[in-house]
Order: structure tokens, then C-alpha cells, then sequence
């Protein structure tokens, strides 16, 4: 089943649907980069996850930095790649990578910190 033909109603080739994504991405590339500046130097505080997918066979990461109104997503091939200038209080799962982040308050995620308690080797 393609799902081009289910959700769309059209027989759209990849190479079309391609093209369309990227010119997507640059209409509203100033408006990511403004929420990103929102979210990072904002006043409230960030919560900041990161969960793993496959592109092409190749392990990637999605990193979400959201506050109480505003979401940001980012994607990189490495887990811990970090948002440059983040200001503020930012919850997170403990991760060493959000731990060294300096000049930060942080706090840290109840949801994972009893998944930790409950299967101790997963504490870093």
C-alpha cells in the first residue's frame, strides 16, 4: 500500500514529493529558526528529550526542546549533540550529554528517574 495514494489521493512520484519537502523547508525556514531562538533563550522552562530512528540503515536522533507553548525539533546523526546557547531551567532524563551543559538550572524527569530506580542499570 503507498501511502502517498491513501493520505493524498494522488500518484505522486518520490522524486515530487521530495522537491515539494525542500521547497516547504525553505518557506518557513525563517520561522524554525525563530521558534528555535523562542525556545532556546526563552524565559520558561525547557524540557528536552531525545529518542533514536533509522535513515537509510543508519542510526539518527530526534532532539525535542519544548516549553509549556512552543515546540522544537532538530535531528542529528549523533545523541548527544547539544543546542548551543540554551538559557534558563531545562528537565531532562539525566542524560550525560544534558548534564554538562553549563550555566543551566537543572532538573531532572520523574517519569525517568523511577524508570531508573526500577531497572538499576540503566542509572548513569
Amino acid at each position: 500500500m503507498d501511502i502517498r495514494r491513501v493520505l493524498l489521493k494522488v500518484d505522486l512520484s518520490s522524486a515530487t514529493v521530495k522537491k515539494m519537502c525542500r521547497r516547504a523547508a525553505k518557506l518557513i525556514a525563517e520561522v524554525l529558526q525563530e521558534l528555535k531562538r523562542q525556545v532556546v533563550q526563552g524565559t520558561e522552562t525547557k524540557h528536552l528529550d531525545e529518542t533514536g530512528f533509522h535513515i537509510g540503515g543508519r542510526l539518527w536522533w530526534l532532539h525535542v526542546m519544548s516549553t509549556l507553548t512552543l515546540t522544537c525539533y532538530r535531528i542529528s546523526p549523533t545523541r548527544g549533540a547539544m543546542v548551543e546557547s540554551l538559557q534558563g531551567r531545562v528537565v531532562h532524563d539525566c542524560m550525560p550529554s544534558y548534564v554538562k551543559l553549563t550555566d543551566l538550572i537543572h532538573g531532572y524527569c520523574n517519569a525517568h528517574l523511577l524508570r531508573e530506580l526500577l531497572v538499576p542499570h540503566l542509572v548513569v
